[in-house]
């Protein structure tokens, strides 16, 4: 079984495949990656339409059994079965993302925030990527 924790929920509120790069927001910094949003989410301009048509449910799982796999990411895992305690429906994705303080850019490339990211050091995920426009030459 595999679950990610609250904080970086905001960062699975999207279309199973769409390709984005997700960081922790409420840094000083310029540039790029500034943003005064708990969690920042880059995705590209030709995944807004399904954004604004996704829908999809959240599981909130028995947190007992699970171990942190990667603490940077919000991975947990569990070997075992676990309950489900709660199944929360989202129909607005972009208002989900809103109210858990998450900001989200469309952008035409992701690259350049991928670039960033790792340049500046951050905790981030960089998520489908498989699904991303290629990287310039």
């Amino acid at each position: 079984m595999w679950a990610v924790d609250d904080a970086h929920l905001p960062d699975y509120l999207l279309p199973r495949e769409c390709p984005r790069v997700c960081w922790r927001g409420n840094h000083a910094r310029t540039g790029l990656l500034d943003s005064a949003a708990q969690r920042v989410i880059a995705i590209e301009h030709g995944w807004l339409s399904a954004l604004s048509n996704a829908g999809l449910q959240v599981h909130a799982l028995d947190p007992s059994g699970f171990v942190c796999l990667d603490a940077g990411a919000g991975y947990w895992v569990g070997e075992h079965e676990v309950n489900v305690v709660g199944v929360t429906r989202v129909d607005d994705c972009v208002t989900a993302l809103a109210e858990r303080d998450a900001g989200l850019r469309a952008v035409d490339s992701l690259w350049p925030y991928v670039d960033a990211v790792v340049a500046a050091g951050l905790e981030f995920s960089a998520i489908r990527m498989r699904n991303a426009v290629p990287r310039p030459p």
